[in-house]
């Protein structure tokens, strides 16, 4: 898998060399490109996990058993680029709230930020303000 990630980061080098383009367009075209491939893998990595089923059914927060209703999707922003998640999902009917294994042990359950991506949101929200922010961090392109 490494020798194919080298081998795409390459031929996208070699592509722009000879064209009339800046080194800020290759380097920017490769790291997009390098970004794309980690997403990519990491995405698959945590797909092929489903150590997040525990069973037909799991103790919920209240008490009760919750049942489980199979695996649903969420797509999170990460400091890589999106990412979308398979996770199991188990419903209590005793309290009628559904939850998440996966967005528990990965810091995703209250919202769709990474915790990377959180961490550098809140640092340029706390600098200046929002809009300027939002621009901040996709000028950087951590944000799409």
């Amino acid at each position: 898998m490494q020798q194919g990630v080298a081998d795409e980061l390459e031929q996208l080098l070699h592509k722009a060399i000879g064209k009339s383009i800046t080194l800020e367009v290759i380097e920017t075209n490769v790291r997009n490109a390098a970004l794309r491939i980690t997403a990519h893998i990491i995405e698959q990595t945590l797909n092929a996990d489903k150590s997040d089923y525990h069973g037909p059914a799991q103790r919920c927060s209240c008490g009760s058993i919750a049942a489980y209703y199979g695996r649903r999707p969420k797509t999170i922003l990460s400091v890589v680029g999106e990412l979308t998640l398979s996770r199991a999902y188990y419903y209590c009917s005793a309290c009628e709230q559904g939850f998440y294994p996966r967005d528990l042990e990965l810091g995703l359950d209250h919202g769709s930020l990474s915790g990377g991506l959180l961490k550098m949101v809140g640092a340029t929200a706390a600098l200046v303000s929002f809009q300027e922010s939002d621009e901040l961090l996709r000028e950087l392109r951590l944000c799409q």
